[in-house]
């Protein structure tokens, strides 16, 4: 064996026992985190689609029980769409429990939804074993989990030279129209000496450009330009780019259009007929990847709430009313704003830099064609809309102070082949939108909790009282009260409004054969209507169970002394049973068995 071989053995020995010391005994578990997760995952950076892709499978795969990862469907070039289901698998069917959906990552250069939606997978996977909050929550629910829905997007915004505000869907030309002048893989600012410009070197900063002010500017045949020429002018335009940069985030100066994004491309904030013309003549869900996702909604009518991930800004808001531009906002509509502003006001909790904006809710059509608006019009899941990476009081400082200088290309001097001498300078594709390495993993942990939170409240049924009484003439009462313990109704007003889902079913089982004489519905909050089907006169209909409220129902038996099983089975609420044994009264709320 030769010497070099010899001295490695020793390093590879120190390795393998520092390594066994620090799963043994050398770590203290942080608060709040697993101490030693199945998967480890590095918060601070962020994954491509493909990595993304072997992450989801390795959490599956770590946590059978827990987690599946499974295909929804392909992107426009062929990559995978993946879902992960997070429930407790030996508690129930996941399609038969209230499930939250979680999608990042619609647009391809809000890359950052992908991992806080990734992260919420890994962190109720890896600590379920030892928490007990997380064991209950998953035995009565269901997470659908989709990191990326536009992977072709998401790639391009990678591995190639972009601004951080492109591609938002397919890449367009127009993404192409700039150029990375200096090589370094982002698309910063070129700025050009002219006379007419209207930007100038901040002179308290001499990396910031700044606008001339609104009175020293003039508009001449659409052009902004200075009303007094001056030496010290500059315009400013994307890196390579060949219009003024005007600050809307569109590469040269060009807005986007409904058809370059995928959140725009929805079939609500029309009238009935206008979605059905849409869709037909394909205005809407032209994107294979919104097709995806609508297919996966009909799919799962279960899913009872839904957030799609964005950014930036730092802040949360609710989908708009269901409803046309003539609709007034009637009172099962005030139930619902006061619904989300509830969940809302668990915002600052946990993301106290958040702020929840519910401005749009009542306004039709502010931004027309959203996805979490045709979440809640077309399927009644109570949807937000998250903004992630809160503004930065000055990005210039925030770079200087904490990031020392990496997120910012000092300007320099590089030659255009179509303007000759430029400079080149600016932030880099990876800031200020995106959030930074040590602030992701915090960020991450904050919306997850959100996401927790409002799952939690997605519809909880459980039937609380179960009596079984001799009235009589061979007759027997059965008596129960069926409780919804969450903030959210098993039918939001939308919901209602346009029946997308069936009513709730309350049905009396006995394994005796018995024949139900008559059935009362003693008690219902207000707007609750219950009816009985004459086909099977067994089952109650309840047209809505409302959040934190109780209905009441009775049955008039004979032939039968039990046992008795009484069911509740709502699409977004989920089954809940509950049983008497022979003819034992349960006098006690609470005491049944599952």
């Amino acid at each position: 064996m030769s010497r070099r071989v010899l001295s490695i053995i020793p390093t590879l020995v120190l390795c393998a026992i520092l390594a066994l010391g620090q799963r043994q005994g050398q770590l203290l578990k942080a608060a709040g985190s697993p101490v030693d997760p199945k998967v480890p995952i590095a918060w601070n950076r962020y994954y491509d689609a493909k990595a993304l892709e072997a992450l989801s499978y390795k959490i599956a795969k770590a946590h059978p029980h827990l987690a599946e990862a499974h295909t929804i469907g392909k992107s426009q070039q062929g990559r995978n769409i993946w879902c992960l289901t997070i429930t407790d698998f030996t508690k129930g069917d996941s399609s038969r429990k209230p499930a939250i959906y979680l999608q990042g990552n619609i647009h391809g250069n809000e890359i950052q939804g992908a991992e806080v939606a990734l992260y919420t997978a890994w962190y109720l996977t890896e600590t379920f074993q030892d928490n007990g909050y997380i064991q209950e929550l998953l035995a009565d629910k269901a997470f659908y989990i989709v990191p990326t829905l536009n992977p072709d997007a998401r790639d391009y915004f990678f591995h190639h030279a972009v601004t951080q505000h492109n591609p938002r869907g397919y890449p367009r030309s127009s993404d192409r129209a700039a150029r990375d002048l200096d090589g370094n893989g982002s698309i910063s600012r070129m700025r050009v000496r002219n006379p007419h410009g209207i930007y100038r070197i901040d002179p308290t900063n001499p990396d910031k450009m700044v606008r001339l002010g609104e009175k020293e500017i003039e508009n001449v045949n659409g052009v902004d330009s200075a009303k007094r020429p001056d030496s010290r002018n500059y315009d400013v335009l994307p890196e390579g780019g060949v219009d003024p940069f005007d600050g809307t985030g569109a590469d040269n100066g060009r807005p986007f259009t409904d058809h370059d994004d995928p959140n725009r491309n929805w079939s609500y904030g029309w009238t009935p007929e206008e979605s059905r013309i849409a869709e037909r003549s394909g205005f809407s869900f032209t994107f294979v990847e919104t097709r995806v996702a609508r297919d996966f909604f009909y799919k799962h009518p279960n899913i009872a709430a839904a957030e799609s991930f964005h950014n930036s800004g730092g802040s949360i808001g609710p989908a708009e009313l269901a409803r046309q531009p003539t609709d007034p906002i009637d009172a099962e509509m005030e139930k619902d704003i006061a619904l989300y502003d509830q969940l809302g006001a668990h915002v600052h909790k946990v993301l106290p830099e958040y702020r929840y904006d519910n401005s749009a809710i009542r306004v039709v059509r502010v931004i027309g064609k959203r996805e979490v608006d045709w979440m809640f019009g077309k399927h009644g899941a109570y949807s937000f809309v998250v903004e992630l990476m809160p503004h930065t009081a000055d990005n210039y400082d925030f770079n200087k102070d904490l990031l020392f200088g990496d997120a910012f290309v000092p300007w320099r001097s590089v030659n255009d082949p179509t303007r000759g001498t430029v400079e080149v300078g600016g932030f880099k594709k990876n800031f200020p939108r995106l959030t930074p390495g040590f602030l992701l993993e915090e960020e991450a942990h904050r919306n997850m909790a959100f996401a927790v939170y409002v799952c939690r409240e997605t519809p909880t049924l459980r039937i609380d009282y179960v009596r079984s009484k001799e009235i009589g003439n061979g007759l027997r009462e059965i008596y129960a009260v069926v409780t919804n313990t969450s903030l959210m109704p098993t039918h939001s007003s939308s919901n209602a409004r346009y029946a997308i889902t069936r009513a709730d079913y309350v049905t009396l089982e006995s394994s005796v054969i018995m024949s139900i004489e008559r059935m009362e519905a003693p008690q219902g909050p207000n707007g609750v209507t219950i009816t009985t089907e004459e086909h099977n006169p067994r089952r109650y209909e309840i047209n809505n169970i409302p959040g934190h409220s109780t209905v009441t129902l009775r049955w008039i038996v004979s032939g039968s002394n039990g046992p008795f099983t009484i069911t509740v089975d709502s699409v977004k609420g989920g089954v809940a049973s509950a049983s008497t044994k022979g003819t034992i009264d349960l006098e006690k709320a609470g005491h049944y068995e599952r």
